[in-house]
C-alpha cells in the first residue's frame, strides 16, 4: 500500500474546493440532467364491429287483429245466416216504419245479433255514408232443440221488435237509448221463423242484441250459430 503525503497548503485548497461544491448544492443551484426520453406513441387497431350473429334477432310484435265487419254481402260469407234488408229512412223517423211499403237499398248478412252499445261509423258495404236514419228487416230460421218455455231478451238503440212465426213477442220500438226488454214464449221442437225489424235514428250510438234462455238454463246467452239457418 502506498501513501501520498500532501502539504498543509495543498490540503487546505482541497478542503476549500469541497466546501464550495457543497455550498452550491445547498443553495439549490440547478443541476443539469439530460431530458427524459418520451415514450413512443401507442398505436391501437380499430375495434371490429360487433358480431351481429351473436345477438338475437328482435321478435316482431303480432299485428292487431282486424275486427270483423258487422255486415257483409251475403254471397261473400255463406256462414252468415241472418239476412237483413237495408232501408234508408227519412231524418226524424220516430219509430219503425212499415218495411213492406219501402224499397230495400241492399241485402246484407250478419253472423249474430250481438251488437253491444257502441259508436257506429263503419257503415255498410257498397253503401257509402249511411250511418244514421236506416232500417234493417232481419230474418232467419231458428232450430229449437227441445219443446219448452224459452225466454228471449231484445236490447236495442234505437227501436226494435221480435216476431216468431208471425207473432209479436217483444215490442222495443221508438227512438231511444239502449233499452232491454224480455218475454217468455212456448216453442215446440223444430224450425221457427224469426223476424227482427230494427231502426237507427240519429248518429252515432247503436245496439242490437238478441239472447235466449233455453229450458233448464239460468242464463241468457246469444243463440248458437248451429241453431241459426238462412230463411
Amino acid at each position: 500500500m502506498r501513501f501520498f503525503l500532501i502539504g498543509s497548503a495543498s490540503f487546505l485548497i482541497l478542503l476549500q474546493a469541497i466546501a464550495c461544491q457543497k455550498s452550491n448544492f445547498q443553495r439549490g443551484d440547478a443541476v443539469h440532467t439530460p431530458p427524459l426520453k418520451q415514450p413512443d406513441p401507442v398505436t391501437t387497431e380499430p375495434l371490429p364491429p360487433p358480431d351481429s350473429t351473436t345477438l338475437p334477432a328482435p321478435v316482431p310484435l303480432p299485428p292487431d287483429p282486424v275486427p270483423e265487419p258487422l255486415f257483409q254481402d251475403c254471397e261473400k260469407d255463406p256462414d252468415r245466416h241472418m239476412v237483413a234488408d237495408l232501408y234508408t229512412l227519412p231524418p226524424g223517423t220516430p219509430h219503425l216504419p212499415d218495411f213492406t211499403s219501402l224499397t230495400a237499398t241492399k241485402k246484407l248478412c250478419l253472423k249474430q245479433l250481438d251488437i253491444t252499445d257502441r259508436d257506429f261509423k263503419e257503415g255498410f258495404p257498397g253503401v257509402e255514408g249511411l250511418i244514421e236514419w236506416f232500417g234493417l228487416d232481419i230474418r232467419f230460421k231458428l232450430q229449437v232443440p227441445v219443446s219448452g218455455d224459452y225466454e228471449f231478451s231484445l236490447n236495442s238503440d234505437d227501436g226494435s221488435r221480435l216476431f216468431i212465426d208471425g207473432h209479436e213477442v217483444i215490442d222495443n220500438d221508438g227512438q231511444h237509448a239502449q233499452i232491454q226488454k224480455s218475454a217468455v214464449v212456448v216453442l215446440t221442437e223444430g224450425l221457427h221463423e224469426v223476424r227482427v225489424p230494427y231502426f237507427q235514428g240519429p248518429r252515432y250510438r247503436i245496439a242490437l242484441e238478441l239472447q235466449w234462455k233455453v229450458p233448464g238454463s239460468e242464463n241468457l246467452t246469444s243463440i248458437p250459430a248451429t241453431f241459426i239457418l238462412r230463411p
